[in-house]
Parts: structure tokens; sequence; C-alpha cells
């Protein structure tokens, strides 16, 4: 992952991450990608979003329907660590439109933010241990499950997968 974010060369890299607040595991997961990509020269912001629950998972929401190139290294570096992450374009006209109603709660996203990188619970309730250990993987541990049983997750990360394929752009 490190080496992926590494070799980015693009003026003003930089990534943006929204995470709940309080302590657990999505708060593990943001400071070890934090580190990750400021150890690979990266500028990192984190927002913490409160009055809402964010939904399970890590989500990769970029602001136009044709991000720059350079977000596809960023989504290449996240499918090297081995997360399941869900990938969106057009976020901001999504949220300009949805903010009118007072009633809705989403991530915001600023008029400089090129995407952010949602950080939800863990869907199975699984927590994260150490990330990113050696550079490349993340390292999990599975909360208690019944015996035999395995997540999605827990049978991809055993194979060795190397993420979600599906392409930022279009």
């Amino acid at each position: 992952m490190r080496d992926i974010l590494s070799a980015e060369t693009a003026a003003g890299r930089k990534v943006w991450f929204a995470v709940g607040s309080g302590e657990g595991e999505p708060q593990e997961l943001e400071r070890a990608l934090h580190s990750v990509f400021q150890e690979a020269g990266w500028k990192v912001e984190t927002q913490m979003t409160t009055g809402m629950v964010l939904n399970p998972g890590v989500a990769m929401l970029a602001a136009d329907e044709a991000p720059p190139l350079w977000v596809g290294s960023v989504q290449r570096a996240l499918d090297a660590s081995g997360l399941k992450v869900k990938y969106f374009t057009g976020y901001r006209p999504y949220y300009e439109k949805k903010r009118k109603d007072p009633k809705w709660v989403g991530v915001p996203i600023a008029a400089d933010q090129t995407f952010v990188i949602v950080i939800g619970p863990e869907p199975h309730g699984r927590r994260v241990a150490a990330v990113f250990g050696g550079g490349t993987r993340a390292r999990l541990v599975p909360a208690e499950r019944p015996a035999g049983s395995k997540s999605q997750r827990d049978q991809y990360v055993e194979s060795g997968g190397g993420g979600n394929r599906t392409p930022v752009r279009k």
C-alpha cells in the first residue's frame, strides 16, 4: 500500500477521512491508514462526524463523476490493503442536493475535497488488531463468531485477495 501511494507524484496529494467520534475499531483503522498515507508523503485531514451514525464498513466517496487520475492511486492502495472498500463517484452533486433537506444527514464534502474515505463500524463486529503490519496488508482479529462460520471478509482476507476491483472512473 505504501509503495503505491509513494509512487504517486501528483501535486497536492491529499487524503480526507471521515470517522465517527469516540474510540473503537473505526478510529484505530483511521489512525493506521493516516499513518500509512503520511509516511508515503501525503497530506492527511480527518474530520470527526457528529450527529449521525455512519454506515458499516469503508467507503470512498469521490466528489466528481470523473475524479482526477491520481484518485486511482488511492483506490489501488486501498485494494492492496486487503480491505473491502465500496467506491462511489459524483458525491458532491448528491451531497449538495440532499443537504437542502434539513432532515437529511450525511458526510460533508468541502469545495476543496476531491474525495473522502468514510470509515464506519465493522459490519461483522470485527476489530482491527493491527493494520498494515509489514506495510501491505491488514491483520484482523475476528470477534466471537459461531464455530466454523466465516464472514465474506474473513474468507477474502485469508485467500490473499487483492481488494475490490470496482474502478473509480467510469
